[in-house]
């Protein structure tokens, strides 16, 4: 692109179409990125949900709470429950 500067032209204009283009050119590119990082991020935080359920069904089967009360820090927690 050409500059001709005349003597009503500053150092600080530019050429606010071209600004915008370029900028909506790097926000499309960025959004495949976006978009796969909260693809990572619900995934995680459905694996999460998953894990904290299936080890609450463990503890829950195997009775570590009524085994944890039974010990002295148990039994100074005073039977503390979620």
């Amino acid at each position: 692109m050409e500059s001709h500067m005349t003597r009503y032209d500053t150092a600080l204009q530019f050429d606010a179409p071209n600004f915008l283009e370029e900028t909506i050119a790097d926000v499309v590119a960025f959004l495949p990125r976006l978009i796969g990082a909260l693809v990572v991020l619900l995934i995680g935080w459905v694996v999460g949900v998953a894990v904290v359920k299936a080890v609450q069904s463990l503890t829950d089967t195997v009775g570590l709470d009524s085994m944890a009360m039974d010990t002295p820090l148990g039994r100074v927690m005073g039977g503390a429950s979620r």
